[in-house]
């Protein structure tokens, strides 16, 4: 075990940041990003100014062995640094820069202008406000030579030089000391501070990383800033059986009092497959999403000309019930009611607005694991990309076996009661594992509410095999969706029922070249849009749609990071191949 300074001390460029209850320490020099727990946390900042090593060790929560491992890799990371001959200043700290490879990162979006300055965007998360950063002629050339492969020392001399980025890179051992040099490290830190993170810093060029890059220097963070308030947010995590571990985590609280403004909703914080595709679209021919899986319910048997009573669980824009109802034909209306379930008042008011001319449409307030309808009174329900929010439950497996080992039927909590209620099968399950609760208390309305002949369709992101797992760039969360677990559930409720790929069943066309895109990114890339008097919104933008928008006003070419692939690849954030759906039917009386 390496041996450990006697002091040690903080340094001076580190910002906490937190997405629920897990931290995140970023350093502001070279972007260093290190997920750790809140007792780690004081760990760090117990270093201060400078203590010795041997009593923090023996006053931390954790053994000395583990304290001395934590306290290598903080060093190994710049974030704990010896202080044995006094506490290195802010400047000394950014003079460690120079022999760093700073790297741009993967979501800044900038543009070249003619005369070659270039423009960056500024705002690292969504809900901060973009602006629009002018670099100087000197800040220019050295942003356009920044490649992953120049570090500090030879970007500066290449500034010396008055070389173009593309110019043979400068050797090594080049003179680049003093008031230059000192320049550029200043400039890559600010570059990479939290507050814009424009670049990282990799201690080696990014060729010699290979396809081993570690993962600060192409990971997003854009999560709100740790305060003395803390992390935990009381209506999401719920501590049933009172053992300080989240046994239910819901999203109720959030949408009826979260959501502001229902379009920002969908075009900044979360992103559907159904609003991408909410107008009509090459990739389906010429048909919009709702259109599209009209098409499939009518070939899979779902939708005949006897559904007249249609329920859709969470209708968010409106966009969806509004073109189903559009594909239908005059005498296919007829009759037709069509009722749009939700608990989110924000979003029931844009849904208002939206099919304020659809008299087939109403909007109803509901739990989608309540479903306040009649029993025996639905033809057809359609849950679109909504089970992923209802409630999750964490289970510990040894708790499961010692229940189903002692012949119980009930658990303490509502997991373990739909466990072993329905037999749910979790010998593969990990030691912790979650399961979907609410979408199994839906079907189990489901069940209820259908007529007999009645079918369902439910679509998510998920797998048919494992276990859910949290989607960790919203501001609220979801989970994936374990199929097999839910048509299991199914069918102990007496329903058929059938997985099937999401993409397939609609018919999208997943080779078309769409716009690759993350959530901060495409923000971004919207204001820059904007500054030139192009307004785009969230969709599955091919290569030819936004070339049409933009021409003759951003000059996509000009555009840092613009990428393209194939639609069924990404889209947008969203892989169209992780979207599964399930069919579920209530056989007829005597079937």
């Amino acid at each position: 075990m390496t041996a450990l300074p006697r002091r040690l001390a903080c340094s001076q460029h580190l910002s906490f940041f937190h997405r629920r209850d897990a931290v995140f320490l970023y350093h502001d020099v070279w972007g260093y990003l290190l997920e750790m727990s809140s007792d780690l946390v004081d760990f760090v900042r117990g270093f201060g100014t400078g203590i010795p090593v041997g009593p923090a060790l023996a006053a931390a929560p954790f053994s000395m062995d583990e304290g001395h491992e934590f306290a290598q890799i903080l060093m190994g990371h710049a974030v704990l640094l010896d202080c044995d001959t006094g506490r290195p200043t802010a400047e000394e700290e950014l003079q460690s820069l120079q022999d760093g490879y700073p790297v741009k990162g993967v979501w800044r979006v900038a543009l070249t202008e003619a005369d070659g300055t270039v423009v960056v965007v500024q705002g690292r998360n969504l809900p901060a406000t973009r602006h629009l950063i002018t670099l100087t002629s000197q800040e220019s050339q050295l942003w356009r030579s920044i490649d992953g492969e120049r570090n500090c020392r030879q970007l500066a001399a290449m500034l010396a030089t008055g070389d173009e980025p593309d110019a043979p890179k400068s050797p090594l051992e080049a003179d680049t000391s003093g008031e230059l040099l000192d320049w550029v490290c200043d400039r890559v830190a600010h570059w990479t501070h939290s507050d814009r993170q424009w670049t990282r810093v990799s201690s080696v060029p990014m060729s010699l990383w290979q396809n081993r890059k570690p993962p600060y220097l192409t990971s997003t963070m854009p999560y709100p800033r740790l305060t003395t308030a803390g992390t935990h947010d009381p209506y999401l995590d719920l501590d049933i059986d009172g053992d300080g571990d989240a046994d239910v985590v819901q999203n109720e609280g959030y949408h009826t009092t979260a959501i502001a403004n229902a379009d920002a909703q969908f075009e900044d914080v979360e992103t559907t497959l159904s609003h991408l595709f909410r107008d009509p679209h090459p990739a389906l021919a010429d048909r919009s999403w709702a259109h599209a899986m009209r098409d499939a319910l009518i070939d899979k048997g779902l939708w005949t000309p006897e559904t007249k009573d249609v329920i859709e669980i969470g209708g968010g824009l409106g966009w969806f019930a509004k073109r189903m109802v559009e594909s239908c034909s005059e005498a296919e209306r007829e009759g037709l009611s069509y009722q749009v379930l939700d608990i989110a008042p924000t979003l029931q008011a844009a849904q208002r607005a939206r099919l304020g001319d659809v008299p087939e449409a109403a909007i109803v307030t509901s739990d989608a694991e309540q479903l306040d309808l009649p029993d025996a009174s639905v033809d057809l329900a359609i849950s679109n990309e909504v089970i992923a929010d209802l409630r999750t439950a964490w289970l510990n497996l040894d708790d499961v076996i010692a229940l189903r080992e002692a012949g119980q039927t009930w658990g303490d909590t509502a997991g373990l009661t739909a466990v072993l209620k329905y037999e749910l099968p979790v010998t593969d399950a990990p030691e912790r594992f979650a399961i979907n609760l609410g979408a199994m208390r839906l079907i189990e309305r489901l069940a209820d509410v259908l007529k007999p002949g009645g079918a369902a369709i439910l679509t998510e992101f998920g797998h048919r095999f494992r276990y859910p797992v949290e989607s960790t760039h919203l501001d609220h969360p979801e989970f994936s969706i374990h199929f097999g677990h839910l048509a299991h559930v199914a069918e102990k409720c007496g329903l058929t029922a059938e997985v099937v790929e999401l993409p397939e069943l609609v018919g999208l066309m997943g080779d078309a070249s769409a716009l690759r895109s993350t959530q901060t990114w495409w923000a971004n890339l919207r204001a820059l849009a904007a500054s030139r008097d192009v307004t785009l919104d969230k969709r599955a933008w091919t290569r030819g749609m936004l070339e049409a928008v933009c021409e003759g006003k951003l000059p996509l070419d000009d555009v840092e990071l613009l990428q393209w692939q194939p639609l069924g690849e990404r889209t947008m954030g969203l892989v169209p191949s992780e979207f599964l759906a399930l069919i579920i039917r209530r056989p007829t009386a005597g079937a």
